[in-house]
């Protein structure tokens, strides 16, 4: 079950959390829109200069 909490995470001036997630894995279609809403404004259009053909 997906967790419907609001809380913001709060992060140290100094501090990043990368997180990684395949879209192409993910079978739940509310768990991946859960996932864009964690996104900025200006990050969905920088995702998409990531998207590389598979060789």
């Amino acid at each position: 079950m997906l967790s419907t909490s609001t809380d913001k995470l709060t992060l140290a001036t100094n501090e990043i959390h990368l997180w990684s997630v395949d879209p192409k894995q993910i079978q739940q279609p509310e768990l991946l829109h859960a996932y864009s809403q964690l996104l900025s404004a200006e990050e969905p259009t920088k995702q998409l200069r990531f998207l590389f053909e598979v060789h």
